[in-house]
């Protein structure tokens, strides 16, 4: 359970070669696609050498479009991330109690919910199988992690419950529900005519299955000693949150 599986293929690599470069955005933008795209251009490029004018030309405006594309994503997704909550559905989570929580450029809600503690985030990068639309709402449900009477973390349990509630490739859910060491997400599509009754039909959904598969409350200081210990297997999994934990 230390190793968080992607479903995106690309994002292991980017992450691998995240690590080895300089702790700069701007840097890290521009070469993490050159690094990607070069070995492609250089086989072709030397696979047909009569067209090394067109290839060139073609890779050149390729990785510009490629570089300014990612950016521009970047730059709104992250705003985003912070400015969502102010929005009109995410900002009544206030009415519920939950409260806004900061942590470098991480933002979220977080409160408690039927006794379970909640975080809620906006990620512009969709982690859902399948679905088209990038933009999503997150929500982590933590509870005490499962254990065997060794005391070590039950991975046969959490094994179980992420195969009893995968979604299929024939018969897709239209969300992402995973099991962690700590906490249970569920991942859905955010448009932008998306209602909090959505939002909470989606609370009531995570708590109800907690309740079905017996989970455990936990406080939230229990789990800010849990993510001082491993940040990114107790934390939120998104890129804000592990930067701000200086995993990235």
């Amino acid at each position: 359970m230390n190793e968080r599986k992607s479903y995106n293929p690309l994002v292991p690599v980017v992450r691998f070669i995240g690590k080895y470069l300089p702790e700069n955005d701007i840097l890290q933008g521009l070469l993490i696609p050159l690094i990607i795209l070069l070995p492609f251009f250089l086989y072709q490029f030397f696979e047909h050498p009569e067209n090394k004018l067109t290839m060139t030309l073609f890779f050149g405006v390729f990785y510009v479009v490629i570089v300014v594309w990612g950016f521009m994503s970047d730059i709104i997704g992250k705003r985003r991330h912070e400015t969502a909550l102010q929005g009109r559905t995410l900002i009544q989570l206030r009415d519920l109690g939950f409260e806004i929580e900061n942590i470098g450029k991480y933002f979220g809600y977080k409160g408690i919910y039927y006794k379970f503690f909640l975080r809620i985030y906006y990620n512009w990068n969709s982690m859902i199988p399948g679905v088209k639309n990038s933009k999503e709402i997150a929500i982590l449900l933590h509870y005490t992690p499962l254990k065997t009477e060794d005391d070590e973390l039950d991975v046969k349990r959490l094994n179980e419950l992420n195969g009893k509630y995968r979604s299929s490739f024939w018969f897709p859910k239209g969300y992402l529900l995973k099991f962690e060491a700590a906490y249970v997400e569920l991942h859905f599509p955010f448009y932008i005519f998306t209602s909090f009754k959505k939002v909470q039909s989606r609370m009531n959904q995570i708590i109800m299955i907690a309740a079905e598969e017996k989970l455990q409350p936990i406080t939230e200081k229990e789990i800010d000693t849990l993510i001082a210990e491993n940040a990114y297997m107790y934390g939120p999994p998104i890129e804000t949150f592990w930067k701000a934990k200086e995993i990235l």
